[in-house]
């Protein structure tokens, strides 16, 4: 990119005479940005090292795990406990039409809607 320069007038011996610098952006703004730039740069491969080898840590500690544990705490097995009571179990042989009825069923029975037409 060629600079513009500003011109104000000529000298005694007629040369142009220029006011302030020239409009393109100098080295050391361009050193400046890459210095900067290449630090970015390396910070950015650094972080992602660092994450890929926590990552592969993690995996290799989650493959030690056995994958059919069960959870047996009191909170998993009354969670578990309240599903199985919420099942409707006649249902089963007809899941993939009925899938609410079969989820919900058990918990429908076991706590009706009472009716409201004593009170009208």
């Amino acid at each position: 990119m060629r600079s513009i320069p500003e011109i104000i007038g000529l000298d005694e011996k007629g040369v142009v005479v220029k006011a302030g610098r020239n409009r393109t952006i100098s080295g050391r703004v361009w050193f400046g940005t890459l210095i900067f730039l290449g630090v970015l740069s390396l910070a950015l491969i650094i972080t992602v090292i660092v994450q890929a080898r926590n990552h592969a840590k993690y995996d290799n500690t989650n493959k030690n795990k056995n994958e059919n544990d069960v959870c047996l705490t009191q909170g998993c097995i009354s969670a578990a406990t309240h599903q199985l009571r919420s099942i409707d179990s006649a249902v089963s042989s007809n899941l993939c039409k009925d899938f609410y009825t079969y989820a919900c069923g058990g918990w429908q029975k076991t706590h009706p809607i009472q009716s409201f037409d004593v009170e009208r």
